[in-house]
This record gives C-alpha cells, sequence and structure tokens, in this order.
C-alpha cells in the first residue's frame, strides 16, 4: 500500500485543519524527506491521523494505562480511548487518508468525532467511520467493525505489523531491530510484496513430498510381484490359445441354443396367437348368432329409408293441403265480405261525387252573389280532399282485392299439385304395402310439431291480414260517414245563406258581398 495524503482537524497539538499531500509537489518529487521540529509542534500527531484514519488506535494510546482522565465539567474517558485525542476546547475533529490499496485502487478513510450540540463543554459521541473507493466512486457498506477489517484486507497490515514496519513511532525502531527473525521475516515480505514466493515455495515442497511418498509406494507393489520364468510363459500362451478355441466353439453353440431358443418363443407365440384368434372367431359367431334378429331388422329398416322422406312429404301434404283449403274458403269468405265493402264504398263514392256535383253547381250560381259562398268553397274543398282521400283508400282496397284473388289462384294451383303428389304416392302405396308395419315405427313427432307450428303461423298471418283488412274498411266507412254529414249540413244551410243574402240584393247597386 502507499499513502497519498494526511488530513485533519483539531488533533492533539495541531489545530484547526491540516493537509499533507504527498502528490503534489514539492513531497511528489522529493523522493526521501523528514518531518522535524520542536516539541509538541505536531509531528507524532501527523502518525497518529494515519493510524486513526486506518486502524482506530494510535501508537502513543495503544500502550497506556486502563485509567479514566478528566475530559470536560468532571466527566471521565478512558486514557485509551481513541477519542481522547481530540484537541481541548474543540467541539469536533477528524483524521483523514488517502491510500492505494493492494489491488491498485484508490481509497478514503475518514474517522471522525465531535461533541454533544456542537459545543466545547458537550460530552464526546461516538465516532464515525467512513471508506470511499476513489477509483470507482462508491463507498464501502457495513458497520465500523466490518470497515475497519475491510480496510486491513485492502493494505495487509494489520496495526501491530504496521506500526512495527511501516510507521515507527518515537522509540520503537530498537523495537523493531530486536523483534524475532521469523516476525521480521513476515513483515519484510508483507511490505516488499515477496510473500507470493514463501507461497510458492510451500506449494513445491508439499508436492514434493507428495510425489516421493506416491513413488515409494509403486516400488513396494513392485517388489511384491513375481517374474514368470520362459517356461512359464510359454505354458500360459498354450493355454490362452486352447482357452480361445474353446471359447470360440462354445461361442458357436451358444449362438445355436440362441436360435432354437427364439424359434420356440416365437412357435409358442403363435400358438397362443392362433388360439386367441380361435376364441375370438367363436366370440364373433356367437355375436353374430345373436344380432341376427337385430340385423334382419335393420336390413328391413333401410329398405324403408328410401321412402321414408316420401311417407314424411305426403303427412306434410296431407296437412298442408288441409290447411290451404282452410285458408282458401277464409280468403274466399274475405273476399265476398271484401267485395261487398268495395260496392258499398263504390256506391258512397258515387253518392259522394253526386253531391259534390251538386254542391259545385249550385257554388257556381251563387259565387256572383254572395261572399258567403267562398267560405263554402273552402268547406267544399275539403270535402274534395276527403273524397280524393277515399278513392285512394277505395284504389288500395281494389288493389289488395286483386292481390287476393292472385293468392288464391296460387293456392288453387298449389291445391292440384298436392292432390297430384297425394296421388302418386298413394298408388305407391298401394304398389308398397308390405312396408306398411315398420313406416309407423319411425319417429314423426319432430316433423309434426314443425308442421303445426308452419299451419298456426301462416293462420296467425291470415288473421293479421284480415284484421288490417278490416280496420282499413272501417276507417274508410267512417270518413265517408263523416263526410256525408258534413256534405248534409252544407246541404242544409246553403239555401239559407243564399237566400238570405238574395234579400240583400238591391237594384242597380253592387253585390254587397264583393
Amino acid at each position: 500500500m502507499r499513502i497519498l495524503a494526511i488530513r485533519g482537524k483539531n488533533l492533539a497539538s495541531l489545530e484547526g485543519e491540516f493537509e499533507v499531500d504527498f502528490t503534489a509537489e514539492p513531497l511528489k518529487s522529493a523522493g526521501i524527506f523528514a518531518i522535524t521540529g520542536s516539541t509538541g509542534s505536531g509531528k507524532s500527531t501527523l502518525l497518529d491521523a494515519i493510524c486513526l484514519a486506518l486502524f482506530n488506535e494510535t501508537p502513543r494510546i495503544s500502550h497506556a494505562e486502563d485509567a479514566n482522565i478528566v475530559d470536560v465539567k468532571e466527566r471521565t474517558i478512558k486514557q485509551k480511548d481513541p477519542r481522547n485525542i481530540l484537541r481541548r476546547g474543540t467541539a469536533d475533529g477528524y483524521a483523514e487518508v488517502d491510500f492505494v490499496s493492494l489491488a491498485g485502487d484508490k481509497y478514503r478513510a475518514r474517522w471522525s468525532v465531535r461533541r454533544a450540540r456542537d459545543k466545547v463543554d458537550g460530552s464526546l459521541q461516538e465516532w464515525n467511520y467512513r471508506v470511499l473507493n476513489i477509483t470507482s466512486g462508491d463507498e464501502l457498506q457495513g458497520g465500523k467493525t466490518d470497515l475497519l477489517g475491510q480496510v486491513k484486507d485492502l493494505i495487509g497490515l494489520t496495526f501491530d505489523q504496521f506500526t512495527r514496519a511501516v510507521l515507527l513511532a518515537q522509540g520503537d525502531f530498537a523495537t523493531f531491530l530486536k523483534a524475532h527473525k521469523s516476525d521480521k521475516a513476515e513483515l519484510l515480505e508483507k511490505l516488499t510484496g515477496t510473500d507470493i514466493y514463501s507461497r510458492i515455495s510451500i506449494q513445491i515442497y508439499e508436492n514434493t513430498q507428495q510425489a516421493k511418498a506416491e513413488l515409494a509406494l509403486i516400488e513396494e507393489r513392485i517388489k511384491g510381484v513375481e517374474r514368470l520364468s520362459d517356461e512359464e510363459i510359454e505354458a500360459l500362451t498354450v493355454e490362452k490359445v486352447n482357452a480361445e478355441k474353446e471359447a470360440g466353439s462354445l461361442d458357436s453353440e451358444l449362438k445355436i441354443l440362441s436360435e432354437k431358443q427364439q424359434w420356440l418363443q416365437t412357435n409358442e407365440q403363435l400358438v397362443n396367437s392362433v388360439e386367441a384368434a380361435q376364441k375370438e372367431l367363436t366370440q364373433s359367431k356367437t355375436a353374430i348368432e345373436d344380432a341376427k334378429p337385430r340385423f334382419d331388422y335393420l336390413t328391413r329398416v333401410e329398405g324403408v329409408q328410401e321412402i321414408r322422406d316420401t311417407f314424411r312429404q305426403l303427412e306434410n301434404a296431407r296437412k298442408q293441403l288441409s290447411s290451404d283449403e282452410t285458408s282458401l274458403k277464409e280468403q274466399q269468405e274475405q273476399n265476398a265480405a271484401n267485395g261487398e265493402r268495395l260496392t258499398q264504398a263504390k256506391n258512397h263514392l258515387e253518392s259522394c261525387q253526386t253531391t259534390k256535383s251538386q254542391l259545385m253547381a249550385e257554388r257556381q250560381n251563387a259565387v256572383p252573389q254572395i261572399k258567403e259562398a267562398r267560405r263554402l268553397d273552402v268547406l267544399i274543398d275539403g270535402v274534395a280532399k276527403n273524397l280524393s282521400d277515399i278513392e285512394k283508400d277505395v284504389s288500395q282496397t281494389a288493389e289488395q282485392k286483386v292481390i287476393c284473388e292472385k293468392s288464391i289462384e296460387v293456392c288453387g294451383d298449389k291445391i292440384e299439385s298436392i292432390k297430384k303428389s297425394q296421388d302418386e304416392i298413394a298408388k305407391w302405396f298401394d304398389e308398397n304395402r308390405h312396408y306398411t308395419e315398420i313406416i309407423p315405427r319411425i319417429d314423426l313427432i319432430v316433423s309434426y310439431i314443425s308442421d303445426s307450428l308452419s299451419a298456426a303461423k301462416q293462420a296467425s298471418n291470415n288473421d293479421r291480414l284480415l284484421n288490417g283488412t278490416n280496420e282499413l274498411l272501417k276507417k274508410e266507412e267512417e270518413q265517408l260517414a263523416t263526410q256525408q254529414i258534413e256534405a248534409k249540413r252544407l246541404n242544409d244551410i246553403l239555401p239559407t245563406e243564399i237566400a238570405v243574402l238574395r234579400a240583400r240584393l238591391v237594384d242597380n247597386e253592387p253585390c254587397p258581398v264583393w
């Protein structure tokens, strides 16, 4: 490891903040330099700052007695407590060191302490510790003990090793010289980085000892092996040849026996297969005999499948024929009723037209004489408009009659076609009477229900059509009655009005209504 900078504040004899930067001139290129000064100038305090920042210990208090000393306001503190380095009369202080680790990264370790409320007479608080990786900018995590352990791993030295090899406090150089040879070697290896050669030497020694042990074991095994004579080797060779020949003949016999065994297994499997097939054949014959009546029945059913749809069509045709005949009868009755209503409507129309002609004639005669006749003209126009609407309704009724007649004609054609199909189906049934017992067993309920729903729907449609026609005729009759009443009222008041107006006429004077 290598120290880059030392910083601190209010430590022992150094008041305020201070910094020693070994990366800046003149110390950067000074090589070897000395820290000198009078007693109490702060030389040892710089060394204390380094140890505080790295180990939370200092050389001067590590060997102090475990006694209490007075702090402030009769409070006491242990003489070995590192916080005792805080300068008297100050509220806070810190020690900070920048260094290079064994891996080459730069780190900054900071130890700090303060008094309560930042007052010079406050009680000393717990010390704080932080370690920052300057290279990556990340701060190391963990408690104070964990962080101190990580710093030891980064620099590769404990506090004792550091103070004996790197930082020798006053009077401790003689202690290093008097140290045991093994302790000196350990310190020098860590300082110079040559401890790796010690580990390599140890590993080589261990590998050598293991190889020697394995060699000795192999030599012991070789000593226990007896060599054969030439006669014994020849006899064993002959025995080997004979054994190989015998093994070849045994292999041939084994192959033949294996083939025989496989043939026997195959034969046994075939016998079992034949027995199983015979058993299955017997079961099949029995099943066929048991199913013969059903098979005959199914054969007969398949024979009538061809006429199944024809039979259903016949039943549907019969129902449709009955429904169409009923509908035809209802439509004929409705047509007759509509014809009567149409005749009545025509008569009413002719009557209204006659009334209209009479009114128009009377109006034409009264127009040169009276102004009141104009009011009657307005009423007559309304009657004419209503009559026009009635004529349109009558025309629509006539068109509906034509449509009904065409529908009746189409229904008649359908009836003729259904009768023809019915005759053909009846003729076919006469020729195929032997299917009569099977046909009733066919489930026709679904088709019956469908036909019933269709017939009901058709009847509902016919009812709606009839009701609509009746309502239309009823409205026409009501409108016609209203128009007749209005025409009668006008006819009643028109002569009186004309007489009154005529009475008001004076010879050789203009008409008063013009």
